[in-house]
């Protein structure tokens, strides 16, 4: 029979945001997270970091809207991330 406890986990980010030239901007952030589907059990995949780095674009500054583009390393992976608004203002 298949397992069907959802997996848990645990993550710390952390990101930093400074302005550099007037409406640009760009941001740095970083992370730990363990997945596992028994805490008791210290079952763990294993430790997965993240690390990755951003530049901004304040387009409209009376809404507070940026446009920007973020690239991302984990554990196997990376990836490029385009996006328009923000999680937090800078």
């Amino acid at each position: 029979m298949e397992n069907t406890e959802p997996i848990k986990f645990i993550t710390f980010k952390q990101s930093t945001v400074g302005i550099f030239y007037k409406k640009w901007g760009m941001v740095a952030f970083g992370g730990l997270g363990i997945a596992t589907d028994d805490f008791e059990g210290n079952n763990y995949s294993g430790i997965l970091p993240s690390i990755g780095t951003g530049i901004r674009f304040k387009a409209i500054k009376s809404r507070n809207i940026n446009i920007g583009v973020d690239i991302a390393k984990g554990k196997d992976d990376w990836g490029l991330y385009f996006r328009i608004g923000e999680a937090f203002t800078m």
